[in-house]
C-alpha cells in the first residue's frame, strides 16, 4: 500500500551496499535478517538506489524471488509496501505478490503502474473480495476492469468501485449497476453522485433515491414532472418484485449505520484493511486514494475530522485510531500524551464544522487522467 512504502521511505537510510555486502546479508537466516534484506534490495529496486551493475542488478532480482517464497508474512510485506508504486519488478515477483495472502497483495494491487487490465481481470475472478476492494482502490481503473468487477456480483468491491471517481464505468456497466440498485440500496447514493452518469439512468435512479437526491437529480439533469412520476411507478413496482424474489436490500457485508461502524472496527482489529477502507469508503463518500491517505497519516486530526462528520462516537474513534497505527510502521506507537491530544481535539471539533470539512475532501476531483 501507498502508506507503507512511504513509511519505509521515511525511515533509516539504507547504507551503502555492492554485491558482496548483499550476499553477506542474505547468509543470514533469521526473520530480522531477512526483513532487512527484504527491505533493501526492494528500497534499491524501487529507486532509491543507484550505481549498481547489471549482474548486481540480476543478483538482487534473484534475492527477490526467493524473498516471495519465504514462509514469513512479515518479509512478503516488507517486499509488497516498497515495491507497490515501482515501475522495476519482475514479472514473476509481480504476479507472486499479487496472488498473494490479502495482507502482502494489498499495496501493489492499489498502487502498482504495472499491472495490466488483464493482470487485474485475472485476479478479480480468482480471487476473493479483498483482492477486489484493493482492485477497486486505484486511482485510474479502466471500463473493462470495472466491467470484470461487476461481473462478480461482490456488493462491497462494487460499492467501492462505484464510489471511486477515478473508475471508469461503461454504458453496460451503468445499465447493470442501476438495475441491482433496485434491491442493492447501498449501490444508489454513490451512482447519484457520479459526474459521468447519463440522463436515462438518472431518470432510472429517480425513482428509486431519497427525497434530497432525487430533487438533485431533477435539477440535475432537468427531469420533467411528468417522467419523474412514471419513474418513481415504475421503480416501486421493481423494487416490490425484487424483494418478493427474496432480493435483499443491501449494502454490503453491513447492516445499520450503528452496526457497521461496529463491524468496522472489528475488521480493523484483525487488520482486515480492505473491509475496514471499504466501510469507510461507503460512509465518507470519499475517492477511495484521497481517503487512504488520511487514515493512516501519524497526527490522526483528519481522521477525528472523519469519524466526528460521520456520527462516529468517541470511544469508536479511540479504537480506529489506536489500531489504524498498526498500518502505518512510522506510527505505530501511540502514547497517553498524543492519545490524550487526539481524543481531545475529536471533542473540541463541531459536527457542523467536521461535516463541512468532509463534504470539501469528498468533493475534491480525481487526478486528471494522463
Amino acid at each position: 500500500m501507498a502508506r507503507q512504502a512511504q513509511s519505509s521511505a521515511d525511515g533509516p537510510a539504507p547504507q551503502p551496499m555492492d554485491g558482496a555486502r548483499l550476499l553477506a546479508m542474505a547468509r543470514d537466516r533469521s526473520i530480522a535478517g531477512r526483513e532487512s534484506l527484504a527491505g533493501s534490495v526492494s528500497l534499491i529496486l524501487a529507486g532509491q538506489g543507484n550505481g549498481f551493475s547489471e549482474s548486481e542488478f540480476g543478483l538482487m532480482n534473484d534475492i527477490l524471488r526467493t524473498l516471495i517464497r519465504d514462509v514469513e508474512r512479515s518479509v512478503r510485506q516488507t517486499l509488497a509496501g516498497n515495491l507497490a508504486a515501482s515501475e522495476h519488478v519482475p514479472d514473476d515477483v509481480l504476479e507472486a505478490l499479487i496472488n498473494d495472502e490479502i495482507e502482502v497483495a494489498y499495496p501493489v494491487l492499489a498502487d502498482s503502474p504495472l499491472l495490466t487490465d488483464f493482470a487485474l481481470e485475472k485476479v478479480i475472478r480468482n480471487q476473493a473480495s479483498g483482492h477486489r476492494i484493493a482492485i477497486a482502490m486505484r486511482q485510474e481503473i479502466s471500463a473493462a476492469v470495472s466491467d470484470a468487477m461487476i461481473d462478480t456480483a461482490d456488493v462491497e468491491a462494487i460499492t467501492c468501485l462505484i464510489n471511486n471517481s477515478g473508475a471508469e464505468i461503461s454504458e453496460a456497466g451503468f445499465g447493470t449497476l442501476v438495475e441491482d440498485a433496485q434491491s442493492i440500496e447501498g449501490y444508489r447514493a454513490p451512482l447519484c453522485r457520479r459526474l459521468d452518469l447519463k440522463p436515462v439512468f438518472a431518470m432510472q435512479l429517480a425513482g428509486l433515491v431519497s427525497d434530497a437526491l432525487r430533487d438533485n437529480l431533477v435539477e440535475r439533469f432537468d427531469i420533467p414532472p411528468e417522467s419523474l412520476e412514471a419513474a418513481i411507478k415504475t421503480a416501486t413496482r421493481a423494487t416490490g418484485r425484487a424483494m418478493a424474489g427474496g432480493a435483499q436490500n443491501e449494502t454490503g457485508n453491513f447492516g445499520s449505520k450503528g452496526r457497521e461502524i461496529k463491524l468496522m472496527v472489528e475488521a480493523l482489529r484483525r487488520q482486515e484493511w480492505p473491509q475496514f477502507e471499504a466501510a469507510m469508503v461507503r460512509l465518507t463518500a470519499m475517492r477511495p486514494q484521497r481517503l487512504r491517505e488520511i487514515l493512516y497519516e501519524a497526527g490522526g486530526e483528519r481522521l477525528a475530522v472523519l469519524c466526528k462528520a460521520c456520527g462516529i462516537s468517541k470511544s469508536d474513534f479511540a479504537a480506529i485510531y489506536i489500531f489504524s497505527r498498526k498500518a502505518n510502521p512510522a506510527a505505530t506507537v501511540v502514547d497517553a500524551d498524543t492519545m490524550h491530544r487526539t481524543l481531545t481535539f475529536y471533542e473540541q471539533i463541531s459536527k457542523p464544522r467536521a461535516e463541512k470539512a468532509l463534504a470539501r475532501w469528498a468533493a475534491e476531483p480525481a487526478p486528471t487522467r494522463h
